[in-house]
């Protein structure tokens, strides 16, 4: 089964070895012993994309054929809007557990917020400084 988004930066944190960090992503094994880590995010382009680039991006298609590098596929989170994506990368958490569960769309002029909310929640009914903290990959 493919790693999550989310698990990205903690994995990466934790080959660097930043205390309480999991590499859940296997990452050390592929990586060795590193002193750094580069994550390169193109938004937009999803795993069925890249055969497609391989003509206009020559190291893209080394990578595809295995003469360079690995890839490995991910998944999205929920919805898989560009704000809760980076969020999700940014925290390791999905959307049903980081604050940004509420984006605004203007739709035929129509502002119409759209409320992510965790399955197995109910919907918030109290303030945001109400709410326990949810726990951070990467707290500041």
């Amino acid at each position: 089964m493919p790693g999550s988004i989310c698990e990205v930066l903690p994995s990466a944190a934790a080959v660097l070895g930043v205390p309480g960090a999991i590499d859940t992503l296997g990452l050390a094994d592929s990586l060795g012993d590193v002193d750094r880590v580069a994550v390169v995010l193109v938004d937009g382009l999803g795993w069925h994309l890249l055969p497609e680039l391989v003509g206009d991006a020559p190291l893209l298609a080394s990578v595809l054929t295995g003469a360079t590098g690995r890839l490995r596929q991910l998944v999205c989170t929920f919805p898989s809007t560009t704000p809760t994506s980076l969020v999700s990368l940014g925290t390791g958490a999905q959307p049903g557990e980081h604050e940004a569960r509420q984006l605004a769309a203007v739709v035929g002029g129509v502002h119409d917020p759209i409320r992510l909310q965790h399955p197995a929640r109910p919907p918030a009914l109290f303030d945001h400084d109400e709410r326990p903290p949810t726990p951070r990959a990467l707290a500041p």
